[in-house]
């Protein structure tokens, strides 16, 4: 389990009521990536590929466990219909595609039977998964091991002089780095302003 961007801002949380949706409160989170490519944030095989005058282009991959997570307001597609896509591949690119305000994601995770009404707020279902994706085995020793969704929040412990390796080198494990970017990202602690 991962986010749709290495770097990002949400810019629309799940739940928020206003004019803007036609339910009256937003069924997903609206992302706005850095790098524009949307990475799949989970395994699965791709449902859905198509235009939506709300969604614009959108792909809807379904996951081993039920679920249905939608991509939405894509500029462009990189997967067709029945393809087996992997954690981290490229669904497409962010766009304004659809009903938008301005380039961005809306991310959108729907249960059976998968209407606009079955939804779980995304943020929850990515924080809950992150950590039980049974690769805990994996350690990391160097900054070059990481992936680089990792790197920018281990970089800033290490020059803040908060983490620091022993003689093999950093060795955190999976989840502890996980740990640390989760946090950051939900600004649990602000980095910046720490030990300065």
């Amino acid at each position: 389990m991962r986010y749709p961007f290495d770097n990002y801002r949400v810019t629309s949380n799940y739940g928020d009521t206003g004019p803007n949706w036609s339910l009256g409160y937003h069924t997903g989170t609206d992302f706005i990536g850095r790098e524009k490519e949307v990475k799949a944030i989970i395994d699965g095989i791709v449902r859905v590929v198509t235009y939506d005058t709300n969604y614009g282009n959108y792909v809807s991959v379904g996951t081993l466990e039920g679920k249905r997570i939608l991509y939405c307001h894509l500029s462009s597609v990189n997967v067709e219909v029945g393809q087996e896509i992997k954690e981290g591949a490229i669904i497409g690119i962010e766009g304004d595609t659809g009903n938008t305000t301005g380039a961005h994601l809306h991310l959108e995770v729907r249960v059976s039977p998968y209407a606009s009404v079955n939804t779980i707020n995304p943020i929850e279902y990515i924080e809950e998964n992150i950590f039980h994706t049974g690769i805990d085995e994996i350690v990391y020793n160097t900054i070059e091991e990481l992936p680089p969704w990792y790197k920018p929040t281990i970089q800033k412990l290490i020059d803040k002089q908060l983490l620091r390796g022993d003689e093999n080198g950093l060795n955190l494990s999976e989840s502890m780095v996980r740990v640390f970017v989760v946090n950051d990202r939900a600004g649990l602690y602000d980095l910046d302003n720490l030990c300065s």
